[in-house]
């Protein structure tokens, strides 16, 4: 059979479906009719042969370039800590890094590097997507931020004069 009389016999059944009622069942049959284009005048063999080579292929991610990668984490790392407490410099920051090309790796050696360096740890923890990284740095600089202000406040209640 050729994939020509397929996508024919797909269409019949998509209106068939359509009239019952059955939409979704109708889209699908559609979607499927759509992944069969430019083989018309193949047969389903061929398709099915092409298809299954093509999937068959692995997958490979660009990937940045190892020296663009590690400037690209150093320099957004050290905006990071250099905005400190800093809420308009450490959002500036993030927003800039959210625009760039780091991808899910570099974002998280740029969060674990920010968590690190103040206390020079080096435990890294695992991300499992970009999103979960930003949400570290978010909130390590959240805690650093709350820190300053209680020790803030702790300063200025010993540092009273005291009566007596």
């Amino acid at each position: 059979m050729d994939v020509r009389e397929l996508k024919e016999i797909l269409k019949r059944i998509e209106e068939l479906y359509a009239a019952g009622g059955a939409s979704t069942a109708a889209n699908d049959l559609r979607a499927v009719a759509r992944l069969l284009e430019g083989y018309e005048d193949k047969s389903v063999e061929t398709f099915i042969r092409d298809t299954s080579a093509s999937l068959d292929r692995p997958v490979e991610r660009e990937r940045l370039p190892a020296p663009f990668a590690d400037e690209l984490i150093a320099m957004y790392s050290q905006r990071l800590l250099t905005a400190g407490i800093d809420q308009a410099a450490f959002d500036e920051a993030l927003k800039d890094l959210d625009e760039s090309e780091a991808g899910k790796n570099e974002w998280a050696a740029i969060a674990n590097r920010y968590r690190n360096a103040p206390t020079k740890r080096t435990h890294v923890s695992k991300f499992k997507s970009i999103r979960d990284a930003r949400t570290a740095i978010r909130d390590v600089f959240i805690e650093r931020r709350e820190a300053s202000s209680k020790r803030g406040i702790i300063d200025r209640l010993t540092k009273w004069p005291r009566a007596g």
